[in-house]
């Protein structure tokens, strides 16, 4: 009755048992299906792993033709990877892959399942408030590594169960890595209720990278203000000129906070001529004004 299934969704309430392939009643037992009874299976999402039979979800990796898979990982067990260099079936043929845990889990399995068919790759860092700031770093660090050039699409979410991070993580130590990765074009860093910092002079150096960039999206989704001495060091209206001029396919532009004092004359500012669809600013100032803002407007709008 399964031969046919393509896409196939598994939630917190069913039990993955990692030695059989099998989906299993958590509290009865009963198994309900088998993973590798589905042939034509190509997109599975699940949204919790629990293993109460074993911790081996080798099954997963002898998919045959897995195009998208989506994990949500409550905490990864080293023999989740059978030993020996990884050469499954899941690695020719994955195209989407999207992975929610820790940092450190997420990393490890990246490296394991990235392969060459690879377009689409989304990663949620959870917790983040119990992993040291420079391992956060580190393990994209390592997850950059397996952005081969098939890949356009890269997004990392920073998500944090508390109100607020007091250490800063910025921006820019994401994005170094991904600057020789001239092929994306679409880049997504958004925090949640992680404090996130992306200045002028960062700007300035990724303002010739990626050329074929339709989205990019450097996002904070509290909602709040900032002191002005925060500003002066946000990115200013003349940056966002310069970068969206070499970034024609640009449609999709958010930023987390954006320097509304001293705007130039319009005779000053270029006319960007492009094709932007959504322009969104995160944050701004305690102090901005709705006649700074209109004027800012006008200048972008032309």
């Amino acid at each position: 009755i399964f031969a046919s299934l393509e896409s196939l969704t598994v939630d917190s309430r069913i039990a993955l048992d990692g030695s059989t392939g099998s989906l299993v009643h958590p509290s009865s037992g009963v198994t309900l299906l088998h993973l590798t009874g589905l042939p034509a299976l190509q997109h599975l999402h699940v949204a919790s792993i629990h293993m109460p039979l074993s911790s081996r979800l080798v099954h997963i990796w002898e998919i045959i033709d897995l195009r998208s898979l989506t994990l949500t990982i409550d905490e990864l067990d080293e023999d989740l990877f059978p030993p020996g260099n990884p050469d499954s079936p899941l690695r020719n043929t994955l195209r989407n892959l999207c992975i929610k845990g820790n940092p450190y889990d997420i990393a490890k399995l990246v490296e394991y399942a990235a392969g060459p068919a690879l377009e689409v790759l989304d990663v949620q860092f959870n917790n983040i408030e119990h992993t040291p700031t420079e391992d956060i770093f580190a393990c994209f660090n390592r997850i950059a590594e397996y952005i081969s050039p098939h890949v356009h699409h890269i997004s990392l979410h920073l998500c944090c169960d508390q109100d607020l991070l007091n250490e800063e993580i910025a921006a820019r130590r994401f994005l170094r890595p991904l600057l020789p990765k001239a092929h994306l074009t679409h880049i997504a860093i958004i925090y949640e209720n992680a404090f996130g910092s992306f200045s002028y002079r960062d700007f300035a150096k990724i303002v010739n990278a990626w050329p074929n960039l339709s989205v990019f999206r450097i996002e904070d989704t509290r909602s709040f203000f900032l002191q002005d001495d925060g500003v002066q060091l946000a990115p200013r209206i003349a940056d966002l000129a310069r970068f969206a001029q070499n970034h024609p396919g640009l449609r999709h532009f958010v930023i987390p906070v954006l320097n509304h004092h001293l705007l130039p004359p319009p005779r000053k500012f270029p006319k960007l001529d492009h094709e932007l669809e959504i322009f969104r600013i995160c944050t701004l100032s305690k102090h901005a004004s709705y006649e700074a803002l209109f004027d800012m407007a006008l200048l972008l709008d032309r």
